[in-house]
């Protein structure tokens, strides 16, 4: 594993989430390595995805120098293109483009340092992506931060299928404890439920509805994989020829075949949530190539 440091740049950037202002990553890079990540093709380096790893030392200097500066405002040809909001109006959220999570944080407590500079300067919401069981570490600072969010991943796969596509394939009982532990500590805690891919996910539907209202998660959304061409081409050369896979590739490169299989996941889903529903859950279907995200309880559109 390549780890460097990387010791420029602003810590605070855009965040091209709906629910969310600003965006902070403590690492760039993933030692997770995910074959189907979109974020592999927007970073790089000249070890293969997976293999290397950027700290951002800096980040407890300079975050708080950052935040007492805020709004953050873009500008363009002298014009103002984008105003932020000020610190106590800014909904932020940490690891948009690499788990803040990783191996090494276990050492070096970047996300764990960014927890605590953001209780002391007190954002109207924090929120934060992951599919790791050591976020379970700072269930301390979630419970103290207002309007603290815990996004879980957890992927519909068997964990053979993960094995190959995931170099630290976490199982989906792994996540589901971390969940747990989450909402136990009164922590609100949201699920990714992703990605979905056709042919090895329909299996755990009725499964993964059942647990999230057992657990009674404050959201959860269900994700198909993007058939991104570049992620299909990496999936696939690391099948190389496996037949289960033929299917599979073939459906998610044929667009309206691919469309069909997501209406009939969604059905299935909504069916299934009618059945295990839990009243305070928002459990959302989501289709990124059409720009839907349906509310599976009403069937009605959700903004995104």
């Amino acid at each position: 594993m390549k780890i460097t440091v990387a010791n420029e740049g602003r810590i605070l950037t855009k965040s091209g989430f709906y629910e969310y202002d600003y965006c902070i990553n403590p690492y760039v890079g993933c030692r997770y390595g995910c074959a189907y990540c979109y974020v592999r093709f927007f970073l790089k380096d000249d070890a293969p995805w997976g293999g290397w790893l950027r700290t951002r030392d800096h980040l407890p200097t300079k975050l708080p120098k950052e935040l007492n500066a805020l709004p953050i405002i873009m500008r363009k040809k002298g014009k103002v293109k984008w105003q932020g909001p000020a610190i106590q109006d800014a909904r932020i959220v940490m690891g948009t483009m690499t788990d803040p999570y990783q191996p090494v944080e276990k050492k070096k407590k970047l996300t764990r340092k960014t927890l605590e500079i953001l209780l002391a300067h007190k954002p109207l919401r924090v929120g934060l992506f992951t599919r790791s069981p050591l976020a379970a570490r700072d269930i301390d600072l979630f419970q103290n931060i207002p309007d603290m969010r815990v996004h879980v991943t957890i992927a519909p796969l068997p964990q053979a299928i993960k094995k190959k596509l995931e170099p630290v394939p976490f199982t989906m009982k792994v996540g589901l404890r971390l969940v747990e532990k989450l909402k136990r500590a009164g922590v609100r805690t949201h699920v990714s439920i992703a990605p979905a891919i056709p042919t090895f996910s329909e299996q755990y539907t009725e499964f993964l509805a059942g647990e999230m209202a057992r657990l009674k998660v404050d959201q959860f959304f269900l994700d198909p994989m993007q058939p991104y061409k570049q992620s299909l081409e990496k999936v696939s050369e690391i099948f190389n020829g496996n037949h289960g896979w033929a299917s599979t590739q073939a459906m998610m490169s044929d667009k309206e075949k691919y469309i069909e299989w997501k209406e009939k996941l969604h059905a299935d889903w909504f069916k299934a949530w009618d059945q295990s529903k839990s009243p305070d859950t928002l459990a959302i279907a989501c289709d990124h190539e059409r720009n839907i995200w349906k509310d599976m309880h009403t069937g009605d559109d959700i903004p995104h």
